[in-house]
């Protein structure tokens, strides 16, 4: 799905206690409004303790109906309800960007947003995901990789808190993962230290694209920041401040994706026991942390796993992965567990990588960035799809959706918004030789040497995620139909 965004944001606390809103960016307009919580002090943390036994759906549906009305009032309302129309009319979905600034409510559960009108949570919709946004300066671009999707793994159960049995964590994060990595689309590499050290060596030897940390969490308040819990040599604990994590995570170039999730055997003395490192870690650099909130179940912790793993390997933006995750979650079992993981990004578009068809990438290669010096498609370029167009006969062989041709063929036909991007790139590489996409480019007035990549799958690969990036994806389907056509 692709997606407009309403961008969102909560300033800090005025002097009457109310907090600036703001709508920065949606297609229905700007607009400006305040936010007052619905629930004094202490009532809120009553509320929110109430929250914390994952089953209080009742509970959590009455909370998550008062904050959307708190937040979404006035024009902000006016705004999000023009937006939705636009985004269905365009057959699109609403990534709902969430700023918040004010750091009393950045441990609040706003994943927990409920439209009464609609019936259902906002983030229980790949529709309407819900993304903690950090702006900063140069966001990241995609980066184009072939499977599998790289993943180092590590827990750790240091001396003196709450024991962890990592190996049978490890195993239920390996089963989960099972289904993919005997499809080539993920690799798993565990860790086998627990220590700072043990993860900077293998972040210095091995090209990794996801680090997966399960363990234990939390606030130092000295320090002002939030860390994980790693080993010393001894054994004992020791507290990874954010800041030291974000230095070593941030000097590994392919590394696109931070998980950090909270098993069970480590409970938090506060809630939102990872969001603090999380934003510390995207502000520093990583384009996107998943950070698990609370402790969920062990089958809650593989369905997500599951699920989120994927339909990123899919190519699933990753917020629409984590609504994918988030929706499954939500039908396995009647509890909140599908609320518990949050998502801080800076990724613009929610694309953390390109994810080729095949062949043998050159390593690190970025896809074609949006200023690159590629000839824009002329608005003439390529076939345009007319009435006279669908009248015409279609080309021998198009029926045999067996073949590589007939599949590239029904793909072709199809309207932009309804093509799945990694099935056009596949059929592509299967049914078109190298000069065919060299010609191709030719017809859309684009230079294929300015695409890049070494083999075939990357110039595809490229060339759709430029033509994606210009909203000219239905061009290059014209275009498709008209080569296949002349063969």
């Amino acid at each position: 799905m692709q997606y407009l965004d309403f961008e969102l944001e909560i300033g800090e606390a005025e002097q009457d206690g109310a907090y600036p809103v703001a709508v920065l960016n949606s297609p229905g307009g700007n607009a400006r409004g305040s936010l007052r919580l619905p629930y004094a002090a202490q009532e809120l943390d009553e509320r929110l303790d109430a929250l914390g036994s994952l089953t209080a759906l009742a509970a959590a549906r009455t909370f998550g109906e008062r904050m959307f009305e708190a937040l979404f009032a006035g024009d902000v309302r006016s705004r999000y309800d023009s937006s939705r129309e636009r985004a269905d009319d365009q057959g699109r979905g609403l990534r709902i960007r969430l700023r918040v600034l004010a750091p009393e409510l950045s441990a609040l559960p706003w994943e927990l947003l409920y439209d009464q009108r609609q019936g259902e949570f906002l983030c229980l919709s790949n529709a309407t995901p819900i993304v903690r946004h950090l702006e900063l300066p140069q966001p990241p671009e995609p980066l184009a990789v072939e499977p599998p999707l790289r993943v180092l793994g590590m827990s750790a159960s240091p001396q003196g808190m709450a024991p962890i049995d990592t190996t049978r964590q490890r195993a239920q994060l390996a089963q989960a993962l099972s289904p993919l990595s005997a499809r080539g689309l993920v690799e798993l590499t565990w860790l086998e230290g627990q220590s700072w050290r043990d993860l900077q060596a293998a972040l210095r030897t091995g090209r990794h694209h996801i680090f997966h940390f399960i363990g234990h969490g939390g606030f130092d308040r000295q320090a002002g920041e939030g860390f994980i819990a790693l080993a010393s040599p001894d054994g004992d604990a020791e507290r990874m401040t954010a800041t030291r994590l974000a230095r070593l995570l941030g000097d590994h170039p392919p590394l696109r994706l931070v998980i950090l999730g909270s098993c069970e055997g480590a409970r938090a003395e506060k809630r939102a026991i990872f969001s603090s490192v999380a934003a510390t870690l995207v502000r520093r650099g990583l384009p996107a942390v998943l950070a698990g909130q609370q402790q969920v179940s062990d089958e809650a912790a593989r369905e997500l796993a599951r699920e989120f793993y994927t339909a990123l390997a899919d190519d699933y933006p990753v917020d629409a992965a984590l609504a994918e995750a988030r929706k499954a979650l939500s039908l396995l079992a009647d509890t909140l567990e599908w609320a518990t993981p949050a998502l801080f990004s800076r990724a613009p578009d929610g694309v953390l990588f390109n994810v080729a068809a095949g062949g043998n990438a050159r390593r690190g290669q970025a896809p074609v960035p949006a200023h690159d010096p590629a000839r824009p498609v002329p608005p003439g370029a390529g076939a345009t799809l007319t009435s006279s167009d669908a009248e015409r006969p279609p080309p021998p062989g198009s029926h045999n959706q067996d073949s590589p041709f007939g599949r590239l063929w029904a793909l072709a036909s199809q309207p932009a918004a309804s093509v799945k991007l990694p099935e056009l790139r596949r059929a592509m590489g299967a049914a078109l030789s190298m000069d065919e996409v060299s010609f191709l480019c030719s017809d859309l007035g684009i230079d294929v040497e300015n695409l890049g990549g070494e083999t075939k799958a990357m110039v595809i690969l490229n060339l759709i995620d430029y033509v994606r990036r210009r909203g000219q994806l239905q061009t290059l389907l014209d275009a498709l139909r008209e080569a296949l056509r002349g063969r």
